[in-house]
């Protein structure tokens, strides 16, 4: 069974976002510990210039902050290496990935080593659908 859950979160600039996203974040994570998980929550903080950073560490985050801001993909890695989790789940700091999804991505962690999270809808080409 899966215990230890590493959520990484790269962000830029997303003071008004990340503070609602952490909160959401900090409710799943409430009811799922009865479950027998423990989470932490790391925010990549890829050079923001706003209060990204202060405002993921009042919400608790470990926060790692890059001088300046060198991609998604780079605070996507630097996250997944800095991670301690068994699993690790990663979700946009905008609010685009819902949180309230987490336990439904953990119970496919169950029966499989990987699990995706989809957006719904006809947007996308079938190769995204899969």
């Amino acid at each position: 069974r899966v215990q230890r859950v590493s959520i990484v979160i790269p962000a830029l600039d997303e003071e008004p976002a990340i503070g609602s996203v952490l909160e959401r974040v900090a409710r799943v994570r409430a009811g799922l510990r009865e479950q027998g998980y423990r989470f932490e929550v790391l925010v990549i903080d890829d050079g923001s210039r706003d209060g990204t950073a202060r405002i993921a560490r009042q919400h608790g985050a470990r926060v790692i902050s890059h001088p300046n801001a060198l991609g998604n993909g780079a605070a996507i890695k630097r996250g997944i290496r800095a991670a301690k989790g068994d699993v690790i789940l990663l979700m946009d700091a905008d609010g685009q990935h819902p949180p309230e999804r987490i336990p439904e991505l953990l119970a496919g962690m169950q029966t499989h080593d990987l699990v995706v999270g989809a957006r719904g809808g006809t947007g996308h080409g079938a190769h995204k659908r899969w």
